[in-house]
């Protein structure tokens, strides 16, 4: 289709004749179509106009520069009409803080550019939307905020990026500030606005800017497509700190697709056609001007723009700027979308990331299938079947159980002495969000499941967050996406996919070497202590045990530990799974008073919250996950559901009285407890 075109328009008859409505995605990239227009344009221009061009061209070309002008669509507008970039450096404008080197946020569509790339054109994704055309307002600020929110909202929902137009009248008419309007504004002031009101969408080129001071905000009524921002922020991190350096500029537009950025326009710029912009003519070194940047190339050190003085200027709309040219990327914005109504990656995939609250289903756990995250389970490769496990020193490894492989099943987990280094623990620590954040602990190692520096190991907690994973559901039932929290990177199965062989991170490509099964071992590891009074004893003090205090049944009395006596009813536990909760319920059976039930105190998240007995009552404070250390003589990690931190002995704990907390777990003697039969 497009040779065709091509031809149509190079054919000296019909060249002439105007083409009113493009296939626009087809031309986005055609600079030979462009240029087409571009000689047309420059031969229709005043005399002394076309002679000063070409003059100028000729330089250009003697110089070895790709840059060419020709007679734009703004070339006679003056450019303090169509430049309206203004800030007073006295306001500050805060905006959301998210930094660019964690985890990206949940997208419909997968990008595969990273800013370690040469090149990057996020028209290959189809998330750019047509060119505009703000004709004689200052309101650029609106323009190239409106399109890098139309990015945004392509990259989070998916759709048509050749259908999609937002109202810029909208956000000029009614987010404006100072001086407001076709008066001009900063990019900045648009993401308040964006993320507080539902923006409607207009019919294709019904912008005319005359009308935008006579209208008001009432003119502008829902409609039934309506979109919202979620976040959005300064790519520096600061309006203070107006220019972000390049790399981030870069992890920015991989991340959101694109961002809005200020530039200094100037009267050249106005006339640019073709090449990379390179002058570097700024003459007041600020800002005058905002664009949306949505690629780059290392090749040619430029930018890649999309700008808002239509189709006329530059390629078609589009045009390169060298890197710290005009101060190109000065008060880069990013903006993440808020998931729409009508999100086709909830209807066709499910995928719980877009819209953990959609029709299509209702909780993220709801959505996985009731995901039995406290249970014992084994992860296994959807490609080869093999288990994935923790290295073991016992059978031949030498990493001391740190590397992550993948060996044939051992069979019954609690039937071979290896058998637990294929046995994960699922343990929900927070949510981003909608979506939980679980630790995933081994248990034959009692370490924790960790991406260092872009290699898969098991570690000891270390508090961050590179030990933290999201679970994305697949589409079939049963599997699943890993994907690190900190750094975006999803588990894989390495390409050989022979036994021995380390799992790797890498960015998310949706290959079966990307997905796992989950399977459900077993639940009951008690044995007989489950429903059998106990004594709980921490590991380190093999003489004392957990313990109410002086005898005391009150609802909201704190343990502590204290010299363990046989017969003694403030020392006696019961332990009863609880197959709604998918946890464990730790009763107090006391010889006066039974069945209260262990909490943590005053739904107190913290390192350091005290742990009592309450009447049963189902809250989240009141389940725990009871985890055996198989390496360790049965010794258990005792977590609490809500929090995710360990069960713990405050300070060294080894006197009477000493009392009991949570706190992050740090693989101590102080978090590990001995279950002992109570007489």
């Amino acid at each position: 289709m497009l040779t065709l075109l091509l031809s149509v328009v190079a054919s000296p008859v019909l060249a002439q004749q105007p083409i009113k409505t493009p296939p626009k995605n087809i031309l986005f990239k055609d600079a030979a179509y462009w240029k087409v227009r571009a000689d047309e344009r420059l031969k229709s221009a005043p005399a002394g106009f076309q002679q000063k061009i070409n003059s100028k061209n000729a330089d250009f070309q003697k110089q070895g520069k790709s840059l060419r002008m020709t007679y734009t669509s703004v070339s006679d507008i003056p450019l303090n009409m169509i430049a309206g970039f203004y800030y007073d450096q006295k306001r500050n404008i805060p905006l959301d803080s998210r930094p660019l080197d964690g985890p990206a946020p949940p997208m419909c569509l997968t990008i595969t550019a990273r800013a370690t790339d040469r090149k990057v054109d996020m028209r290959d994704f189809g998330i750019i939307t047509n060119i505009r055309n703000q004709d004689g307002c200052g309101g650029c600020w609106a323009f190239a905020s409106i399109a890098a929110f139309e990015t945004a909202i392509l990259l989070k929902n998916g759709g048509d990026a050749s259908t999609l137009n937002l109202s810029e009248a909208q956000l000029l008419t009614c987010g404006a500030t100072t001086p407001g309007k076709c008066g001009g504004g900063i990019q900045g002031d648009a993401i308040g606005y964006l993320k507080d009101h539902f923006i409607k969408t207009e019919p294709e080129d019904s912008f005319w800017w005359p009308n935008i001071n006579t209208q008001s905000c009432n003119s502008f009524s829902a409609n039934t497509r309506n979109f919202k921002a979620h976040a959005g922020g300064w790519v520096s991190g600061s309006i203070f700190n107006p220019s972000p350096g390049n790399q981030s500029i870069k992890e920015a537009i991989c991340r959101y697709g694109s961002v809005a950025a200020s530039l200094q326009a100037t009267d050249n710029f106005k006339d640019y056609s073709s090449g990379v912009y390179d002058l570097s003519d700024n003459t007041t070194l600020f800002p005058t001007h905002v664009i949306q940047i949505i690629g780059w190339d290392d090749d040619q050190q430029a930018w890649l723009i999309k700008n808002s003085w239509g189709e006329g200027w530059g390629i078609g709309g589009f045009g390169w700027v060298k890197y710290n040219t005009n101060l190109i990327g000065a008060y880069a914005i990013w903006i993440e979308a808020e998931p729409s109504a009508d999100n086709p990656c909830v209807q066709v995939t499910n995928n719980p990331y877009t819209n953990p609250t959609s029709n299509s289903g209702g909780s993220y756990e709801e959505l996985l299938g009731r995901f039995p995250y406290p249970q014992i389970i084994r992860l296994q490769s959807v490609d080869n079947n093999l288990t994935v496990e923790v290295d073991d020193p016992v059978i031949g490894g030498d990493n001391k159980g740190r590397d992550v492989q993948q060996w044939s099943g051992h069979g019954q987990i609690f039937a071979g002495s290896d058998g637990r280094n294929q046995e994960w623990w699922f343990l929900p620590v927070g949510k981003d969000g909608n979506r939980p954040l679980y630790r995933i602990l081994n248990s034959g190692f009692a370490k924790f499941l960790t991406d260092n520096a872009g290699n898969v190991y098991t570690e000891n907690e270390n508090g961050s967050n590179n030990q933290l994973w999201l679970i994305e559901n697949s589409g079939t039932a049963g599997v699943y996406y890993f994907r690190n929290f900190m750094s975006g990177k999803y588990l894989q199965v390495l390409g050989d996919h022979n036994e021995g062989s380390n799992l790797v991170l890498i960015p998310f490509t949706g290959h079966r070497d990307q997905q796992f099964r989950v399977g459900l071992t077993r639940t009951n590891f008690l044995g007989d202590k489950e429903n059998t009074k106990i004594f709980i004893v921490p590991s380190h003090s093999t003489d004392k045990a957990l313990d109410l205090t002086a005898g005391n049944y009150h609802d909201g009395t704190q343990l502590q530990i204290w010299q363990k006596t046989d017969g003694n009813g403030n020392q006696a536990f019961q332990i009863t799974w609880d197959g709604d909760a998918q946890a464990y319920s730790i009763f107090c059976k006391t010889v006066n008073e039974g069945n209260k039930c262990m909490e943590v105190l005053s739904f107190n998240q913290n390192n350091g919250g005290r742990v009592g007995i309450w009447e049963k009552v189902g809250g989240p404070n009141q389940y725990w996950y009871i985890i055996p250390l198989k390496r360790e003589g049965e010794k258990f990690l005792i977590i609490n559901k809500n929090s995710g931190k360990s069960l713990d002995v405050s300070g060294v704990g080894k006197n009477n009285g000493t009392p009991v907390g949570q706190w992050d777990f740090v693989n101590g003697d102080n978090q590990k407890w001995e279950f002992r039969k109570w007489q």
